[in-house]
Parts: structure tokens; C-alpha cells; sequence
């Protein structure tokens, strides 16, 4: 009976670690932001940078994206102007080690957006100047 059990559990913890493997090939991480917290990015976006913790179990860890926007159609509603706190973003950026190049210039007129779920926040701060997302996600 053991060896059942034993045996169904190293099958799940295999199965669901090429399951993860397989994703990871598969989307985009323009897709991964969508899907796990239910947005949409403009179709017109390039991924310049991206950047995580390595992979875990329960997929929790830190994660650091930048986008540029292709275009100016851009729907901002959920987006807030001024009262930006960059508090949550330098700590994504200490823990994953960013290198200093690819940092934002923390400005007040970026717009900005914060979502969580359970205990999962993504931060997300728009550039409209530039047309650039920054986006910092931790997943606990």
C-alpha cells in the first residue's frame, strides 16, 4: 500500500513538473500576466525585458516584465495618476537583482495600478511619455 502511494505521489510530482516545464515554453509572458490575473494587455506590445525567481512547487516567487507599446491606443481606465509609491516595485527589483539599467526612473506622473489576489500583488506602472509598461508581480 506503501508503495502506491509512494509511487502515485513521485508520478503527480513529475507529471506537474513537465506540466510546468511545458508552460513555460508555451505561453508568452504577456499570456502568463493575463491568465493568472484575469487582464488584457494592447495586442501591440513588446516584451524588452523579463526577469524571475526560479520556479517553484507552488509557483510562488517574483517576477519583473518590462513592455513597450507599440502604439497609442491604449484603454488606461483602472490606471491612477500621482500618489505613486515605489516602495513594493524596489523591493522586486533588491530581490531579483535587476541590474541598474533596467530600472524605471521612478517618476510621479507615471500611471499606475495595483491588483491582489489572496496574497498576490501585481504592481503595474505605466510610463505614457514613453509608452512603456514596468510590471512587478509577487506570487506568495
Amino acid at each position: 500500500m506503501k508503495k502506491i502511494i509512494l509511487s502515485s505521489l513521485i508520478v503527480a510530482c513529475i507529471g506537474f513538473f513537465i506540466y510546468s516545464i511545458y508552460n513555460s515554453f508555451v505561453y508568452t509572458t504577456q499570456e502568463i500576466y493575463e491568465e493568472n490575473w484575469k487582464i488584457k494587455f494592447p495586442e501591440h506590445i513588446t516584451e524588452i525585458y523579463d526577469i524571475h525567481s526560479p520556479a517553484s512547487f507552488r509557483s510562488d516567487g517574483e517576477r519583473y516584465t518590462i513592455f513597450q507599446l507599440n502604439s497609442n491606443n491604449m484603454d488606461m481606465d483602472g490606471f491612477y495618476r500621482g500618489g505613486l509609491n515605489t516602495d513594493f516595485a524596489e523591493k522586486i527589483l533588491e530581490k531579483l537583482e535587476v541590474p541598474k539599467e533596467y530600472y524605471p526612473v521612478f517618476c510621479p506622473e507615471y500611471l499606475w495600478m495595483e491588483l491582489t489576489k489572496y496574497n498576490d500583488t501585481l504592481f503595474i506602472m505605466y510610463d505614457e511619455k514613453n509608452r512603456i509598461f514596468y510590471i512587478f508581480e509577487e506570487r506568495i
